[in-house]
């Protein structure tokens, strides 16, 4: 056995001999069947060949070891070639899901790339949006030649150096153990959470699988999915007390490091300091200028007082006249407020007067008229009256007849 495949198979949890058959298998028909178990397999290659690469185990050509690409092609195939699982037929689904989700990038991309890995490109190629789509649909499965992998070379993302950052007047150093160490811990805390996001994908696709075979009544599936999903749920109880561990681990570091920060800096602000205190010339120097200054503040507001006194001797004011002119001005707004206010009543008054002389003027028309209708209904009855009444000699002489 090659020391890349002893390393690989000896890498934990996700390449325990119970797994192999999957790992060696054309996986690549999970995709939809198996999301979860797809996914698992992928994240035990990705993980593993990062690994191998970083500790230089990629086969190459010559004695070099490139810790920061990977190699693919048919050296790698039989590198990982088994006796009892064979090549690992999905391994080309393995390489174009890590270029897909940027685990790895073609190393000439990388090495041309104008801008930074991590930068987002937008543009949506046509073609791309169609296939993807097609892809969502189950109507176009992407799958590499089984059992082959094309001769390429890409750079392993997870495995480029970290970045340093110094100060504007510190001095540039090369990476230090201590900053491996540093990243080491970051990435181990990555694999960590990537170890326990894995672990409860699958503890949760048991517990389906589990409730799927008790409403099946098939008690023997459900009772080996709850033993698996009990061996898993142990498992990560224990990367969950590994990652707490280890973040405790980095988070002493952290905070040593910004204690040795502080101290420098505490160093550098007393040297400051004393190089302040030696320009002032100690407290006596202190005492003597201080001194002086109030002195000189004193003269000032001496001869401020001087000046003061010299203008009000100027300037005399007869506050009688004053008081006088003010009553005079008072006197004067209340004699044009009071004859506003009669002025106003006037007005309101007469307002007030002509609806009244209207409304006798309407009441004297109205009793002349009556007075008229009255005379000459009078004058009526009057000639009524005479006009029915016989003169008076011919009265007598009907008396006498009648006599």
């Amino acid at each position: 056995m090659n020391e890349l495949l002893q390393f690989i198979l000896s890498s934990g949890e996700q390449f325990r001999r119970a797994r192999l058959p999957s790992l060696y298998s054309d996986f690549s028909l999970q995709r939809t069947s198996n999301p979860d178990g797809f996914t698992a397999n992928l994240t035990a290659w990705t993980t593993a060949l990062s690994r191998a690469a970083s500790a230089g185990l990629i086969p190459s050509p010559g004695n070099s070891a490139d810790t920061l690409s990977l190699r693919t092609g048919e050296s790698l195939l039989q590198a990982l070639t088994t006796k009892e699982w064979g090549r690992p037929l999905a391994l080309g689904t393995v390489i174009d899901e890590a270029v897909e989700k940027r685990h790895l990038i073609p190393l000439q991309e990388f090495l041309d790339a104008p801008t930074s890995i991590y930068a987002r490109k937008w543009a949506v190629r046509p073609w791309w949006l169609v296939s993807w789509t097609l892809h969502q649909l189950g109507l176009l499965e992407r799958r590499a030649a089984v059992g082959r992998l094309p001769e390429a070379r890409y750079a392993v993302v997870p495995n480029i150096e970290a970045v340093k950052f110094k100060g504007a007047d510190e001095p540039l150093t090369p990476l230090t153990t201590q900053d491996r160490t540093i990243a080491s811990l970051k990435n181990l805390i990555a694999d960590l959470n990537l170890q326990i996001t894995s672990l409860t994908a699958r503890i949760s696709s048991l517990t389906d699988k589990a409730q799927t075979a008790v409403k099946a009544k098939n008690r023997a599936v459900a009772m080996a999915a709850l033993k698996s999903k009990k061996a898993a749920e142990a498992t990560l109880t224990q990367r969950y007390g590994t990652l707490e561990q280890v973040e405790g681990v980095y988070g002493k570091i952290e905070q040593a490091a910004d204690q040795v920060t502080l101290i420098r800096v505490m160093e550098a602000s007393t040297g400051v300091l004393r190089n302040l205190h030696a320009q002032t010339g100690g407290i006596e120097r202190v005492e003597d200028v201080v001194e002086g200054l109030r002195e000189e503040i004193g003269k000032v507001d001496e001869m401020g007082q001087v000046m003061e006194e010299v203008g009000r001797g100027d300037q005399v004011v007869d506050e009688d006249a004053i008081d006088e002119e003010l009553e005079a001005l008072e006197q004067q707004d209340r004699a044009e407020r009071e004859e506003k206010e009669a002025e106003q009543k006037i007005e309101r008054l007469a307002q007030l007067e002509v609806p009244k002389q209207q409304e006798a003027s309407a009441t004297s028309n109205q009793e002349r008229v009556e007075e008229s209708a009255i005379d000459a209904d009078i004058q009526a009855l009057r000639r009524l009256s005479l006009e029915k009444s016989p003169p008076k000699d011919d009265a007598r002489s009907a008396v006498a007849a009648d006599g």
